[in-house]
C-alpha cells in the first residue's frame, strides 16, 4: 500500500485518486432500538448508496434515467449499473460473541468523492464516489478500507468531465 500524500490513494494500476469530500454518520442513527434483522443491515447499505448517489448527482447531471436504473437495481439487489460512477466496499459484520447469528454493521457509515485521471484524453479529469462503513469517526480511511478502494476499477467505476 502506497500513499503518495495524505489524502490520495494509489490504485493497483499505479494512478492516483485523491480524497475531495468524506462525510460520516453512524450507521445505525436513527434507526429503532433492538437488534437489527438482516434486512435492515441491508436497508442501511442501500440508504448509504442512495446519500452517496445524491452527493455525487451534484457534481453534474446524470441522464434522468440513472436514478431509475439504480433504484431498480436496489430493488433487485443486483449490481450497480457501470455507467453510474458509484462502488460499494462491502462491509464486514460484526458478530455478537452471545448472539452468533446476529450480525452488526460497523458503526460509522462513510461517503468519499474521489478525482483521479481521466480515461478520455479531451476530459480533464474523472470523478466517483465510494461509500463503505468504518469502525471509527476519523478522516483517515482504514487501511483495509484502502486496500479495497485499490482493487476499483476506476475507469469503469467514474465518470470523465472537462472543467
Amino acid at each position: 500500500m502506497h500513499f503518495t500524500s495524505r489524502y490520495s490513494i494509489e490504485l493497483i494500476d499505479g494512478s492516483s485518486l485523491r480524497l475531495t469530500s468524506i462525510k460520516q454518520s453512524e450507521s445505525y442513527a436513527g434507526w429503532l432500538e433492538g437488534f437489527p434483522r438482516p434486512q435492515d443491515n441491508y436497508d442501511i447499505q442501500i440508504m448509504l448508496l442512495r446519500r452517496a448517489f445524491h452527493e455525487f448527482s451534484g457534481f453534474q447531471g446524470l441522464a434522468k434515467d440513472a436514478k431509475d436504473r439504480l433504484e431498480q437495481s436496489f430493488k433487485d439487489q443486483s449490481p450497480i449499473p457501470e455507467d453510474i460512477p458509484l462502488s460499494l466496499i462491502a462491509p464486514k459484520l460484526q458478530t455478537d460473541p452471545e448472539r452468533p447469528d446476529r450480525q452488526l454493521l460497523p458503526p460509522v457509515a462513510c461517503v468519499g468523492t474521489f478525482e483521479g485521471p481521466a480515461t478520455d484524453p479531451n476530459q480533464d479529469l474523472s470523478i466517483g464516489v465510494v461509500a463503505w462503513f468504518q469502525m471509527d469517526f476519523t478522516p483517515i480511511i482504514h487501511p483495509d478500507i484502502i486496500k479495497q478502494i485499490q482493487q476499483i476499477n476506476w475507469p469503469t467505476s467514474s465518470m470523465d468531465f472537462c472543467y
